[in-house]
């Protein structure tokens, strides 16, 4: 069996972008998705609806790892077990549940600022989504790598495209067409800058 990878080698790749953070994200999905998805089933969610929300938990402890904003006061279990939960939470306010239902403990973690609020709110998130909806699969796909970090070449390899000069140029037609997009929706042009930088 595998050494387990610390912590800090984890966030070392998912710091380096690529291949590294590829490897990484592999790790925390074995390591540590299926018990995030049973907490999460224990506590009322169908395990499809656990695993999507566990699934935006890993994206936002990636990105904010990748933005300098996990801290490492926390192991990254826990970090994602925290982000996991307050998304629950938060999910479970947006259908109505009662609050009698959130215990004190459930409700000091959504009151307080959670993990994935330092990555974005949701309104800007849907704004994202509302943008990037409009980009074609291949700019969308070219451009979540690139925003990743990936080397030109492992895009090209990732995607099958002929060389890394073919990305280059693929690359830069989506950023232009982002751009435009977001010229046209100046309110979410400091969300897609922290996207992709």
């Amino acid at each position: 069996m595998a050494k387990r990878q610390s912590d800090q080698d984890l966030i070392h790749g998912i710091k380096s972008g690529g291949k590294l953070c590829e490897e990484a994200m592999r790790v925390i999905y074995a390591q540590y998705v299926d018990e995030a998805v049973s907490y999460l089933t224990r506590r009322s969610f169908q395990e499809e609806e656990a695993r999507d929300v566990v699934q935006d938990a890993v994206i936002n402890l990636l990105m904010n790892i990748q933005q300098g904003k996990f801290q490492g006061n926390s192991s990254l279990k826990t970090y994602l077990f925290a982000i996991s939960k307050n998304l629950w939470l938060r999910k479970l306010r947006r259908q109505g549940v009662e609050e009698s239902y959130l215990d004190k403990q459930d409700k000091d973690a959504v009151d307080t600022e959670s993990p994935e609020v330092l990555v974005m709110g949701d309104q800007k998130k849907r704004d994202l989504q509302e943008i990037m909806g409009n980009l074609k699969e291949k700019c969308l796909e070219v451009l979540s790598l690139w925003s990743q970090k990936y080397a030109m070449k492992e895009i090209a390899e990732q995607l099958g495209y002929m060389n890394e000069q073919v990305v280059r140029n693929k690359k830069n037609h989506c950023m232009k067409e982002l751009k435009e997009l977001v010229r046209q929706n100046p309110e979410v042009r400091r969300t897609i800058q922290e996207w992709i930088n």
